[in-house]
């Protein structure tokens, strides 16, 4: 007879390398007037270098007034980590306003 692996290590060690490979952040909290531009000039003053951006989405409603919440694409998990490290909290500001931007890990 063999002997039963639990579940539970098999799921915890996928999540955990998918985790480590993540190179996607979600931006939310955004003001209704920060477009692109706006956000790829703040992420690349991340300090010590800039970051790699692969991609940048701020995602709109079908009338184009913002929803508020933005994709960024990296080219790699450092670059990201970091990003996501230094630019939560931090106050990005648009053409009318800003607001303090809230950062996690796109899933």
């Amino acid at each position: 007879m063999q002997p039963s692996v639990p579940s539970t290590s098999l799921s915890s060690s996928s999540s955990s390398s998918s985790a480590a490979a993540a190179t996607r952040l979600l931006l939310t909290n955004l003001h209704p007037s920060v477009a692109a531009h706006h956000l790829r000039d703040h992420l690349h003053a991340c300090p010590p270098t800039p970051p790699g951006i692969t991609d940048l989405k701020v995602l709109s409603r079908p009338n184009g007034s913002s929803r508020c919440i933005a994709f960024a694409g990296f080219k790699s998990h450092d670059d990201a980590d970091r990003v996501r490290r230094w630019a939560a909290g931090a106050w990005v500001a648009g053409d009318r306003g800003g607001a303090r931007i809230k950062v996690d890990w796109a899933k």
